[in-house]
């Protein structure tokens, strides 16, 4: 599952930091877009959810590629930790949910493993 919330903060994070490297000021940026700078405050906050065509008007304005601001779908998964209790042993496994499929590492399997053997 995608986190928003992760989402918006990471794209917010990511045009916030460019604007700066930069130079602009929110009000500059704001401006090139027709926005208020309120708005640019609250878009690098993730708190203002910006549609398509204004992220591509933003990058386009900060000299960017769309995809530059675009974070992984492993960034923005929702992870959970699976707690067991075997003999015990308390053992926080990390499971990612990612929107397709529940994705384990290779780690978190071993892990698995490692506990099924206590359990035999």
């Amino acid at each position: 599952m995608i986190v928003d919330g992760k989402l918006y903060k990471i794209i917010g994070e990511r045009i916030a930091a460019k604007r700066k490297e930069l130079g602009m000021t929110q009000d500059d940026l704001a401006h090139s877009v027709g926005l208020l700078r309120t708005s640019i405050t609250n878009i690098e906050a993730g708190r203002q959810k910006a549609p398509l065509h204004l992220l591509f008007r933003l990058c386009t304005n900060l000299g960017i590629e769309l995809v530059s601001i675009m974070p992984s779908n492993k960034q923005v998964a929702q992870n959970h930790t699976l707690s067991l209790d075997i003999d015990g042993t308390k053992e926080d496994v990390p499971v990612t949910v990612n929107g397709l499929k529940d994705d384990v590492s290779d780690d978190t399997h071993k892990t698995i493993e490692e506990l099924m053997q206590k359990i035999k």
